[in-house]
C-alpha cells in the first residue's frame, strides 16, 4: 500500500483454505502458539477443528488480544487488539 504497510488477506478477496486459517491463528496468537488442524466426529458427522497450544497462554492471550490500544481519528474512536498493539 502507498502507506507502507501490508494487508494479509486470509480469503476475503484471495483464495483462503486451511493453511490460510492456521496462520492467521498463529498471528493472532503473537507468534507465541502454535495451531493445528483437526477433525472432529460428531455423531457420524466429521468436521475440521483448529487444536491450539501454547507454553505462554498469559502472552498468547491476554498480550496478543487485549484491546488496550486507544485508535482515534477525528470523531472517530476505537480499541485496537491484536498483536500489532
Amino acid at each position: 500500500l502507498p502507506s507502507g504497510s501490508t494487508v494479509i488477506d486470509a480469503g476475503i478477496d484471495a483464495p483462503g483454505g486451511y493453511d490460510a486459517g492456521l496462520l492467521t491463528t498463529e498471528i493472532a496468537m503473537g507468534g507465541a502458539g502454535k495451531a493445528q488442524l483437526g477433525f472432529a466426529d460428531y455423531d457420524g458427522l466429521q468436521l475440521p477443528t483448529v487444536v491450539v497450544s501454547t507454553d505462554h497462554p498469559g502472552i498468547s492471550l491476554f498480550g496478543a488480544q487485549l484491546a488496550g490500544w486507544r485508535v482515534k481519528a477525528g470523531d472517530y474512536q476505537a480499541d485496537g487488539s491484536g498483536p500489532a498493539r
